[in-house]
């Protein structure tokens, strides 16, 4: 530190911000080291500057030399494991740091009664993402008796997995499972919820009705959070967005859902092969958002209309299959198809789109669930004939290039 005795000061300034900032030390009064010192201490507290130094490159002039914390806003943030019962209220476009990232760890930490750690990553153009992860701390097991032993089993996972159905059907989000070994497996269950406001974020070119037709979940009704996940898919496989997950689905204490999405470009092509070749170009149509206009050329790809093995210009108007329009969707008109290749198009889109979330065990899909306690244990379902599910969407996946 610079000291100078009864030492009149000529000129205070802060390059590096146009902040404007109050300092104890002022020109014309004396040099006072503890008010150079409040100073300092005042510009690290402004918590805008990663670094405070003083120089005094003349008697009588004092320069307090700042570095301006980098400006981020939020770009996208993720919690893992993920919780449809904690709600991160930081929109896109959030001014965030290092401190604010904390006080949200903090926050969840509270919620949860575990730690969280966070990661703020910078992603270029003053944006970045904030990632936090919940820690749970592993308990040392205690040793069991040799009377009686305990272990998670087939049968307790499936008890943990009806009892958390009947609770999301009566609308209770937080279900929690816990296990001793002198009390065995117990499980908590959270307060009953009823389904508030449903709202969508970023549908510019396609309204709220068609978006609600997706949804199993109805304002007012009981909130269950399987027909929330299973919306979440109807949504994803209608082609209209980009996929969502947990991430993008905000709940509020009074049951309020809003849904953030975000929409897929209006034209598109694509090329597959090689053979039978297909070749296309669409784009959809503006005022009928869900429809598009195509253009393709097929190596004869239709092998049941018996069409011969050449190259096959068709100019189509279509609308993708949606799960919240049922049969008045997934259909093509296509005037070089005639109308059997029109009704056969759409009976193997209709049939395809409606057995895949079938047989793919989409529908019988549960998330995990963790068991805390004496033992760090988690129930997992997994598809019953596995492989035989998974050859038979293939083979409904191929469908239309088989005909």
């Amino acid at each position: 530190m610079l000291f100078a005795a009864a030492l009149i000061l000529q000129s205070v300034t802060v390059p590096g911000t146009q902040l404007h900032v109050k300092l104890a030390s002022q020109v014309g009064q004396p040099y006072d080291e503890r008010a150079v010192e409040q100073d300092v201490r005042y510009l690290w507290n402004l918590g805008r500057f990663d670094d405070v130094r003083v120089e005094e490159p003349e008697p009588g002039n004092l320069v307090f030399r700042v570095r301006l914390k980098p400006r981020l806003v939020l770009r996208d943030i993720r919690l893992t494991p993920h919780s449809f019962g904690i709600d991160l209220k930081l929109p896109p476009g959030t001014p965030i740091d290092r401190p604010t990232a904390r006080a949200i760890a903090r926050d969840i930490e509270r919620k949860l009664d575990a730690r969280v750690e966070e990661k703020l990553t910078p992603r270029g153009q003053g944006k970045a993402d904030l990632e936090l992860h919940v820690i749970t701390e592993k308990k040392p097991r205690p040793e069991p008796s040799d009377e009686i032993r305990y272990e998670v089993g087939k049968g307790m996972c499936r008890t943990l997995f009806l009892e958390r159905r009947d609770a999301q059907r009566a609308g209770v989000l937080d279900f929690a499972a816990h296990f001793t070994f002198h009390q065995g497996i117990t499980f908590t269950r959270g307060p009953e919820r009823r389904v508030g406001r449903i709202e969508f974020r970023g549908n510019r070119r396609f309204p709220d009705a068609l978006l609600r037709r997706h949804m199993l979940l109805d304002e007012g009704a009981i909130f269950d959070e399987r027909l929330l996940r299973l919306s979440i898919s109807r949504i994803n496989r209608s082609g209209l967005f980009e996929p969502i997950d947990e991430r993008h689905v905000l709940i509020d204490p009074d049951g309020n859902i809003t849904v953030r999405l975000t929409e897929r470009r209006a034209a598109a092509w694509n090329l597959a092969g090689p053979w039978p070749l297909e070749g296309s170009v669409r784009g959809r149509i503006p005022k009928f958002a869900t429809y598009a206009a195509s253009v393709s050329v097929f190596g004869s790809s239709f092998k049941l209309l018996n069409l011969p093995r050449r190259f096959f210009p068709v100019f189509s108007i279509q609308r993708p299959y949606l799960p919240g329009q049922g049969w008045r969707s997934g259909f093509s008109i296509a005037p070089q198809l005639g109308w059997r290749g029109v009704g056969v198009g759409y009976a193997a889109g209709q049939i395809q789109q409606r057995l895949i979330p079938l047989i793919s065990g989409e529908r019988s899909a549960e998330p995990p669930i963790p068991i805390t306690g004496d033992i760090g244990a988690a129930c997992v379902t997994k598809p019953r004939l596995k492989l035989l599910r998974t050859g038979a969407t293939a083979a409904l996946s191929f469908l239309g290039t088989l005909m």
